[in-house]
């Protein structure tokens, strides 16, 4: 893993029903945004797009909107509605190219919450209780629920 990045360098099945044959054979990147705010900030740009812009060229690349992530900040069905629109604009005027990489809401991947589920079976708690991004969010006011707990988890 690198930079936020998961590289797959095995033939895996297609995660998205569009996504093309030649695709999954070869390099596969992996990677998302939080829609936790309403659009694209420049650490997004510098840490994550500007790079997906150049590796979508690859092959195999997959981008997605992480709207489960937001569902531990953002309450608000209408401003979580608005929050994705925004990034989906804006991955596509930063110049992520949908003939080039699928570009998905993670909502739409049904498999996401199996998975999560099905790893959080196996995750000893130990784990998750040092995890840092949980202790950051508490220690900034955010109520403990098990969202947040789990959120590794479902990273």
């Amino acid at each position: 893993m690198v930079a936020g990045f998961v590289t797959l360098s095995s033939p895996l099945p297609s995660l998205v029903p569009h996504c093309r044959q030649e695709q999954v054979m070869g390099l596969i990147t992996l990677s998302g945004l939080t829609p936790s705010n309403s659009g694209i900030h420049l650490g997004n740009y510098f840490g994550a797009v500007r790079q997906w812009i150049d590796l979508q060229d690859q092959g195999g690349a997959h981008y997605f909107i992480a709207s489960y992530h937001a569902l531990t900040t953002v309450r608000s069905a209408e401003v979580l509605s608005s929050n994705i629109s925004e990034i989906a604009m804006d991955y596509l005027a930063l110049g992520l190219d949908p003939e080039k990489a699928v570009i998905y809401r993670q909502e739409d991947v049904p498999e996401v919450c199996e998975l999560s589920w099905i790893l959080s079976t196996v995750t000893p708690m130990g784990l998750l209780e040092r995890c840092h991004a949980y202790k950051d969010k508490v220690a900034q006011g955010l109520s403990a629920d098990h969202g947040l707990f789990a959120y590794p988890v479902l990273m």
